[in-house]
């Protein structure tokens, strides 16, 4: 009995300390769980952490890439056209939200490139706990500017025919007009040859159609120009004239007046200019004008009564004005003169009011100005005048460029923009369009060339240019031994063209419409597009990302 209960009792100690055993290490194994759940809390919040703050630096990191992007196109743009390239690029990063100049580092690397490189700190959130207060990071965008593929471009989005060509016509890239027309694209005769044709619409005459690719329901092209800004221009306003007039023969320095001629004088001048009869001849004129303002209306040989046989006018710079009803223009030079030269000298700005008319078988020599109540050039069936154009800017305000019968237009080295807008004198001179060579008969000669220099502020590359706010339709159809080198922008009339650009020139159409047509005397046009005489490339330029 004594051996059995000794049993017992060792028996029963030994469950004792195993319970005990075990309650240990349940203890053990509840902290132990402790320990890992905090460490898995610790690792996902850490996880938790780097997702949302790596989303969000992610986030940022894209908007700078955006704001780098237009950045450097802004940058490009502005370096292609002669400007300040760093603050073009800072704005339009700060325009996409990088306002802070210094973060945004510009400038030009390899051959007219613009690289961006935007660098900022960015503040961290939950990683603040890791000891990741901040993350810098910093992005690049290169912009480079490779020439427009377009040559010929309609702007009109619902217009039939809206590029028209009734004439073999080569155009050395590519013709786009934006019109959803089942004609957007007409080619009604002779060969058209081009790289490629790009219409929202249809394109019909594929039978005269000669290109590598022709694409239908394209998207639109934005207007190449639609950033171009044109020249300011100064209002001028007419000035009161005295009642009498002025007689210019011979050898005379005329000063700077204003007169009206009295109704019963059979005058319609303030100045006349003519050849006095001597010897059963008229006499040259040497007249001159000196600078300042003068009116009502010179006449060198626009009547009978004003007959001007050879000779020289020299006009100074100053403001030239019409009469008060707007009858007669500025300046006249007319049929009734012969061999007679006009020069206007430079040196200071030219303002008129009133057309400026020339015709007749004389010589004019122009000088930039404001042109208000337009330009008139008027020749004969078989002569007329010859004009020539100095470099500059000519803004005409209301009455359009008028050219018509047998005339020859040129102009000296380094080009002329013309800029066909609205009356700035306060005249009422209705607008109208540019309209060289479109009569019937008429024989126009043209040799011109745009600026070549000058980026945007100089109009460089952009020959004839008419105000978004003049809708007139512009014909320009010069005959087939005229050149016109430079772009035709008309964004809101219709354009009936017939130019050939030189040999080692270029020419580039944009307007509401375009109608290309055989020139007076021939039968193709030549659109060619050599524009290694800008200093800044072509006209229109694509600014794309290269990295």
């Amino acid at each position: 009995m004594v051996a059995r209960k000794s049993v017992e009792h060792l028996r029963a100690g030994s469950k004792s300390r195993s319970r005990g055993k075990f309650r240990t290490l349940r203890g053990f194994e509840s902290g132990q769980t402790f320990v890992l759940v905090a460490g898995g809390l610790l690792v996902l919040f850490g996880f938790a952490a780097l997702a949302v703050d790596v989303s969000n630096l992610y986030w940022l990191r894209r908007n700078m890439q955006t704001a780098a992007d237009a950045a450097a196109i802004a940058g490009e743009q502005a370096l292609t056209n002669g400007d300040n390239y760093t603050s073009a690029a800072q704005s339009a990063a700060a325009s996409n939200g990088i306002t802070n100049s210094s973060d945004v580092s510009v400038t030009e690397v390899g051959s007219n490139n613009i690289q961006v490189v935007v660098s900022e700190s960015q503040p961290s959130y939950f990683l603040r706990v890791l000891g990741y207060g901040s993350t810098p990071i910093s992005v690049h965008a290169i912009a480079e500017t490779t020439p427009s593929p377009a040559q010929v471009q309609a702007l009109c989005t619902n217009c039939s025919g809206a590029v028209t060509i009734d004439s073999s016509t080569t155009v050395s890239e590519s013709i786009v007009s934006n019109s959803n027309s089942s004609t957007a694209v007409n080619v009604t005769g002779g060969t058209t040859t081009c790289k490629q044709i790009s219409s929202c619409g249809s394109i019909s005459g594929g039978s005269h159609i000669s290109c590598n690719l022709q694409k239908e329901n394209c998207a639109p092209v934005s207007n190449p120009f639609s950033s171009f800004t044109p020249p300011s221009v100064s209002t001028c306003s007419r000035s009161s004239a005295s009642s009498g007039s002025v007689s210019c023969t011979g050898t005379q320095t005329v000063s700077a007046a204003c007169y009206t001629p009295p109704w019963w004088s059979g005058n319609n001048c303030g100045f006349g200019v003519s050849s006095t009869y001597s010897h059963g001849s008229y006499q040259p004129v040497n007249i001159t004008f000196n600078g300042g303002t003068y009116g009502n209306y010179i006449n060198v040989g626009c009547d009978s009564n004003h007959v001007c046989n050879g000779g020289t006018c020299t006009f100074n710079p100053g403001t030239f004005q019409c009469d008060s009803s707007n009858n007669y223009p500025s300046v006249g030079i007319g049929g009734y003169a012969s061999g007679v030269t006009c020069t206007f000298n430079s040196g200071g700005s030219y303002n008129f009011i009133g057309p400026v008319s020339i015709s007749g078988s004389n010589t004019c020599y122009l000088q930039p100005g404001v042109y208000n109540g337009g330009i008139q050039i008027t020749g004969g069936s078989g002569s007329g005048p010859t004009v020539t154009f100095a470099p500059g800017n000519y803004i005409i305000g209301g009455g359009g460029l008028q050219v018509h019968g047998t005339c020859t237009l040129q102009n000296t080295s380094g080009g002329v923009y013309f800029y066909n807008t609205t009356d700035h004198s306060g005249s009422g001179f209705s607008s109208s369009g540019i309209n060289i060579g479109n009569n019937w008969g008429d024989n126009v000669t043209c040799k011109l060339n745009a600026p070549t220099s000058g980026g945007s502020s100089g109009c460089e590359g952009i020959l004839f240019h008419q105000d978004s706010n003049v809708t007139s339709s512009c014909c320009i159809q010069p005959n087939s031994s005229s050149t016109c080198d430079g772009s035709i922008y008309v964004p809101k009339g219709s354009l009936t063209c017939s130019v050939n650009s030189s040999s080692t020139g270029y020419s580039v159409i944009v307007a509401n419409t375009c109608h290309i047509t055989a020139p007076t005397g021939g039968s193709s046009c030549t659109l060619n597009n050599n524009c290694s005489s800008l200093a800044h490339g072509a006209p229109i330029k694509t600014c794309t990302l290269s990295e």
